[in-house]
């Protein structure tokens, strides 16, 4: 919460969700209500759902949905309250909405949803009104060894030698972006990270072929324990290779991994996007207006902040807060835990995978207004903006 507070550059509060609902699309009304049933069950968990029953508490930016502030639930908090202040803001619901959207805020007040089935009816409805925009998805990768080492650890996919779509998996092709950091040992991170995405590569393709052809409705919690079946199936692979080759400590290879994948249920196109992540690789979201980090390091000082020992300033300043807590490859799957998240797509965006080489002292932030945002804003070559920003970080 405190990393993320409802302020705009100039130190003004963001606007209420409430004042700016009427004047947004379609697609954002839908976005801005999902995020709030995304945050009941964790706010649960803490006695804290009234926090969302507080209009003045709900500031959005841009499309992202940001807390004010904490309010302790005194009494027991009821799901259908929510529906009946969504109620409220029904009138000024966009028209291509405002039918189905009355009646699942309807059914919310009535009791007759518990929180992952209206979630459930959200993602639908987001998806029937995205299948009548136009859709396109653009990729491009690049990587580099960097001015001070002798080999590159980096691999990514697509591989930035086969920019050609048609040499791409039809199944991977404008769907998945990954970035794999090497660590451990001479040569060690570079077979690591390759080893991974060419593991990704063999097994994602039949995951994301039965999501488009299953006839079966598509279940976005089915597909990310899918998508974490995968990530412990590479770091296994790693783990066999190092224990073959009787690695230990700091010999034993291993890698980061950040991946964005937008799956196609039943052929159809979708507006989310799943995140998957380990290590301290990063993944922004760059929109016209701002620049946000959407995973969180698996580093000591992240670890220190989330658990509410220090601020993320201070503990990033430990000797050992830049030091890795969790890798592929490094230990066995029973201790890793993949982080997977999904997002909904409103709006023409841009997301940047990147590993440590760019994301390092701030870089993203210094170069987001000058050579991130104008790819969006400019519409700026994707290859040729990969290329310019390898360069900045050399």
């Amino acid at each position: 919460l405190l990393e993320n507070i409802p302020v705009d550059l100039d130190g003004h509060l963001l606007p209420t969700l409430e004042s700016v609902w009427s004047k947004a699309p379609a697609l954002r009304q839908i976005n801005w209500l999902w995020q709030v049933l995304q945050l009941w069950q964790p706010l649960s968990e803490q006695n804290m759902t009234l926090t969302l029953l507080q209009p003045n508490f709900l500031r959005v930016d841009g499309s992202w949905v940001r807390l004010l502030e904490l309010k302790a639930d005194v009494t027991q908090v009821e799901l259908a309250q929510l529906g009946n202040m969504w109620k409220e803001w029904l009138p000024e619901a966009q028209p291509e909405i405002e039918e189905p959207l009355a009646d699942f805020v309807f059914a919310l007040a009535r009791n007759e949803l518990d929180i992952n089935e209206a979630i459930s009816k959200l993602d639908e409805l987001a998806i029937s009104q995205f299948q009548t925009k136009p859709f396109t998805i653009r990729i491009a990768s690049g990587t580099d060894q960097g001015p001070s080492r002798d080999h590159n650890e980096d691999t990514c996919y697509p591989d930035p030698k086969q920019q050609d779509r048609l040499q791409q998996n039809e199944y991977l092709r404008d769907r998945v972006a990954v970035i794999c950091d090497g660590l451990g040992g001479h040569e060690g991170g570079e077979v690591a990270s390759n080893m991974a995405i060419q593991t990704i590569e063999q097994l994602l393709p039949t995951l994301l072929h039965q999501v488009e052809t299953s006839p079966e409705p598509f279940s976005p919690q089915a597909f990310s324990r899918q998508l974490e079946s995968i990530v412990r199936v590479v770091n296994d692979q790693i783990v066999a290779l190092n224990d073959k080759q009787q690695r230990t400590a700091q010999q034993r290879m291993g890698t980061t991994l950040v991946m964005a994948i937008i799956p196609s249920p039943q052929g159809k196109p979708c507006n989310q996007v799943y995140i998957v992540h380990v290590g301290d690789s990063r993944i922004y979201w760059v929109s016209p207006q701002n620049c946000r980090q959407v995973t969180l390091d698996d580093d000591v000082a992240t670890r220190e902040s989330v658990l509410g020992y220090n601020f993320y300033i201070y503990s990033h300043q430990r000797v050992d807060g830049g030091a890795l807590i969790q890798a592929l490859g490094t230990r066995g799957s029973e201790s890793l835990m993949p982080r997977i998240q999904r997002f909904q797509i409103d709006e023409d965006c841009l997301l940047m995978l990147c590993s440590d080489g760019l994301s390092d002292f701030e870089r993203v932030n210094e170069l987001c207004e000058s050579h991130i945002q104008p790819i969006l804003t400019k519409n700026l070559p994707l290859r040729q903006a990969c290329q310019t920003l390898i360069a900045e970080a050399n």
